[in-house]
């Protein structure tokens, strides 16, 4: 495949569905399939913006072209197609006119002559050169239909027969960057030329000068190489007339080792669009990530620059779904419900109207593998005792003193309960609590790391929450100025190798941070953000590695019910827990998502805490979706 650049015309807007066309040369086919990009067909990009280019390799010698166009619209029919094939090892240009096309024949009678020469920036010859003859477009500044030339060794080409009118010529190489005729690299600026009659035309030559290059990597969410995907690199769109036009778009595929390297650059910004084999089913990608046009970061390149490390992992279409009840309590018995079989060897039941004693059990309820439920005070909700029959816990394990669950309620889980246990972790405060669910989680074996967050607010202890419970850690709570002091006798007794403090010195002071250093043979670590949203970001950031994470899962900042219920859930699944605004996603959410190179997101929480809005925020991020309901409105 010829990896050079040509005019083209964009589709900015919604993907078209064109059904497949057909190329037959020689008796090979290949078939131009519909594409999730408008612009895009068969991994190989046309001139002119229709989806027509397909590539078939041929052995030496002539073949016969034939196109079926049967079932194409007529709006998406382009005079010409800009065709491609590999012919020992040279690229040879075919220019093939549609049936019915107003340009699409230069007629049977003589015409006139275009001749040049081609040399490289050193002055030599350059071979091989497909030269194309254009014209200025109707709406676009320039359409290069054909026919084409190609130079000889002499770098020597002719265009014979040309039918009379006004003309410029594009000149394309490997390695080198393309350009139009008197050295114009834009097509606006492309100088144009008259062609009579029987006129022969000499010294349309042209000097070609090594272009730049960007090259980089294309692997999977699990680092192996994506052999055989597409690389689209498109220089700035822009407005002309009633399209959208692109000077130049180039191409390459990835080998065997996932490396690609696109040669030839003019001097340009370029938007850099990755697509997977045929074989995959994954996610186009833009980079540096995301799937709309509008999330790309323009690279820049000048005269011969190299720029490397332009890399792409590509991931499933995205998976989303909502867990979420008409409250926070059927929330809590939603998730359950979702992950927990029957028979668990616990559940855990905290509070649903306060925060306090149920943040420290969150990381617990992950450790032994159980379903953390919220209860009222001195009721328990309907739809939390249905999922406690359905669940049979051997025990039932209640977080807080009688003042968060009361002791009728907590008679009714005893015989909730398959064995009549019930066990209360409870104390005078809530980081005796949090300090004693401690002690009870790991009284066999030592943590080798502490979380702490501010028990004084709980956005932080949240964002912590499901990082204590995938490493097996337990959750204390600190005031912004001082460490109580059983938090300090568990600190103590653990003797972590590591100390991570959640949240801003807002939310823990320095003084306490400078306290707990004398607990760890290690500084302390505090992970932070500007806001309870910029701090979940940082506690994912923190504990997860692109592509580590199997989902991720978003919950209201403003509330603590859902984002605790579904704490444990995230650590058992290996995911973040990610605070959301009330009405849209701030740039570090939308960052940090598509960092996370993750194909799944789960929404806690109904419409009232996290709204609608966050299904089409994720769409937009992470492209074509499916969704646990099967369609948007499920969200």
């Amino acid at each position: 495949m010829y990896k050079g650049g040509c005019p083209s015309v964009r589709s900015v807007g919604p993907s078209s569905q064109v059904r497949p066309t057909r190329l037959e040369i020689s008796g090979r086919s290949s078939s131009c399939s519909p594409s999730r990009s408008s612009s895009v067909c068969g991994g190989y990009r046309t001139c002119n913006g229709w989806c027509g280019r397909a590539g078939v390799h041929l052995s030496d010698g002539e073949h016969g072209v034939n196109i079926e166009t049967s079932g194409v619209p007529l709006r998406q029919r382009r005079p010409l197609l800009f065709l491609s094939c590999i012919l020992l090892g040279t690229a040879l240009a075919v220019g093939v006119g549609l049936p019915g096309s107003a340009n699409s024949a230069q007629g049977a009678s003589a015409g006139g002559t275009v001749s040049g020469t081609v040399t490289g920036d050193d002055g030599a010859p350059v071979s091989g050169v497909i030269v194309n003859l254009c014209t200025a477009g109707a709406s676009i500044p320039i359409e290069c239909p054909g026919p084409f030339a190609l130079t000889d060794a002499s770098g020597r080409f002719a265009l014979r027969d040309m039918a009379p009118g006004e003309y410029t010529l594009s000149y394309q190489a490997e390695g080198y960057a393309p350009q139009f005729w008197e050295g114009q690299d834009r097509a606006v600026r492309a100088e144009f030329f008259t062609l009579s009659a029987d006129e022969e035309l000499t010294g349309r030559d042209a000097a070609l000068r090594r272009g730049a290059t960007i090259s980089g990597r294309i692997t999977d969410v699990a680092g192996s190489p994506l052999a055989d995907a597409s690389v689209y690199v498109d220089s700035p769109v822009y407005r002309y007339g009633g399209a959208a036009f692109s000077d130049w778009s180039f191409t390459g595929a990835a080998d065997a080792s996932g490396a690609y390297s696109i040669t030839g650059l003019p001097s340009s910004e370029y938007t850099v669009e990755f697509l997977p084999p045929s074989d995959r089913e994954l996610q186009r990608e833009y980079w540096p990530g995301g799937t709309d046009i509008a999330m790309a970061t323009p690279i820049r390149v000048i005269g011969t620059q190299g720029v490397a490390g332009i890399d792409a992992t590509l991931i499933r279409p995205l998976s989303q779904s909502r867990i979420a009840g008409p409250d926070r309590y059927a929330t809590s018995a939603a998730i359950s419900l979702s992950h927990f079989p029957a028979g668990v060897g616990t559940a855990f039941v905290a509070n649903g109207g306060g925060f306090p004693d149920a943040l420290g059990g969150a990381s617990a309820a992950a450790l032994r593998a159980a379903p953390l439920l919220l209860s009222g005070r001195d009721a328990l909700p309907a739809v939390v005792r249905a999922e406690l029959e359905r669940l049979k816990p051997r025990t039932v394990t209640v977080l807080g003193g009688e003042g968060a669950i009361s002791a009728a309620v907590e008679q009714e889980l005893r015989e909730l309960s398959s064995e009549g246990l019930v066990r209360r972790l409870g104390g005078a405060s809530r980081y005796e609590t949090a300090a004693a669910v401690s002690r009870w989680a790991f009284s066999d074996t030592l943590p080798s790391t502490v979380y702490l967050a501010s028990g004084e607010f709980f956005p932080d202890a949240l964002s912590a929450a499901h990082l204590a419970g995938r490493d097996d850690a337990p959750l204390l709570l600190v005031t912004r100025t001082a460490l109580p002091a059983a938090v300090a006798a568990e600190l103590a007794r653990i003797k972590p190798e590591r100390i991570v403090l959640l949240g801003g010195t807002g939310a823990i002071d320095r003084t306490v941070e400078a306290a707990l250093s004398k607990y760890s043979e290690n500084p302390v670590t505090r992970v932070s953000g500007e806001d309870r949203c910029a701090t979940s970001v940082a506690a994912s950031r923190y504990g997860y590695r692109a592509g580590d994470a199997t989902g991720a899962y978003f919950a209201s900042g403003t509330g603590f019910a859902d984002a605790l219920a579904g704490a444990p859930v995230a650590a058992i699944t290996g995911g973040p827990v990610l605070l959301t605004p009330p009405a849209a996603f701030g740039s570090e959410l939308e960052e940090e998502f598509l960092r996370l190179q993750t194909d799944r997101a789960v929404i806690l929480g109904g419409t009232g805490s996290i709204g609608v809005w966050v299904c089409s925020a994720l769409e937009r991020l992470g492209g074509p979706t499916l969704y646990d309901g099967g369609s948007p409105s499920a969200c």
